[in-house]
């Protein structure tokens, strides 16, 4: 088994990996993106605790395999760049901050431009039943390092050498839209703005631990005020 994975092509890796850890989300997102674009386009989903803890067993499964196959390709931990750290950690905290403050202002200015925004923020794609905290905290911490951990550090890394840095940005970030197309044009504003800073401040930083700890406030938060 390990001498089969270590002569697979670098090409074939990646597509192994991003097709394990995003190829559920991103058929599901479609799907339900051609379904809300079919119907009346005001279809809502509805997010139970069910649906969060869903989430959470599938990436730990997900990453557990990951990890196994990545680790008999010669990957190691060490570059993922992870550097957990309390100064990194702060940083984390202004990230999120800096983002919030970049997307009202993007969303004010694009809302001034094109009227169907101003509809959009009138609605939510997306909303909760009751959502109990600790769904919402296993997601919050689960979430991020496995997003962050895949399709910035990952990708990043698998990408650069061979494709270039510009072309592994721009993968980076359309992965991050292609699982959130069904969450609604506001949401994909926030994923194209989110995917771009965080995938430029890592490159800048080459430190993945603000991103995740970034994250994991925008998930508590966005899931707490649903």
């Amino acid at each position: 088994m390990k001498n089969t994975f270590a002569t697979l092509s670098d090409r074939t890796e990646f597509i192994l990996i991003i097709g394990i850890g995003f190829g559920y989300f991103i058929f599901s997102s479609l799907t339900n993106a051609v379904s809300a674009f079919q119907g009346d386009g005001g279809s809502v989903r509805i997010l139970s605790d069910a649906d969060l803890i869903n989430i959470v067993v599938y990436e730990l499964i997900a990453l557990g395999v990951i990890f196994q196959i990545l680790r008999m390709r010669g990957w190691r931990l060490r570059d993922f760049n992870p550097h957990i750290s309390l100064q990194l950690t702060a940083a984390g905290m202004v990230l999120a901050f800096g983002f919030y403050v970049g997307y009202v202002f993007l969303l004010a200015l694009l809302a001034s431009i094109f009227e169907f925004l101003l509809e959009a923020a009138g609605s939510q794609a997306i909303k909760a039943d009751a959502l109990s905290l600790p769904a919402i905290v296993a997601v919050s911490i689960i979430n991020p390092v496995y997003e962050e951990g895949l399709v910035v550090g990952y990708v990043v890394a698998a990408l650069k050498e061979r494709k270039g840095l510009p072309f592994a940005i721009n993968m980076s970030v359309l992965l991050r839209v292609l699982y959130h197309l069904d969450q609604g044009p506001l949401a994909l504003v926030g994923a194209v703005l989110l995917g771009l800073l965080f995938v430029m401040v890592y490159v800048r930083w080459q430190r993945l631990w603000p991103l995740v700890c970034a994250h994991a406030v925008l998930d508590f938060l966005g899931l707490s005020n649903l």
